[in-house]
């Protein structure tokens, strides 16, 4: 069940960064950059935070977000 569970979650979240993709490539080039640069900043906080979170599964969810983050955003 919990691989069930698992792929679900990545199921759900890799279209969030499609759509943060589409967004960013809709708006002007300052527009871009600002998206680019916010998913960026975002997604290394979300990996340096991940470094004091006790719980493995919460720290696999914050670091797979901040890895969809990262791509979307690259």
């Amino acid at each position: 069940m919990k691989g069930a569970l698992a792929f679900l979650t990545v199921l759900f979240v890799m279209p969030l960064g499609h759509a943060l993709t589409v967004l960013a490539l809709k708006l002007p080039v300052n527009g871009q950059l600002t998206v680019i640069g916010t998913g960026i900043v975002t997604a290394l906080i979300l990996i340096y935070i991940t470094k004091y979170i006790k719980s493995p599964a919460w720290e696999t969810f914050i670091g797979m977000i901040a890895g969809v983050l990262l791509w979307a955003s690259l």
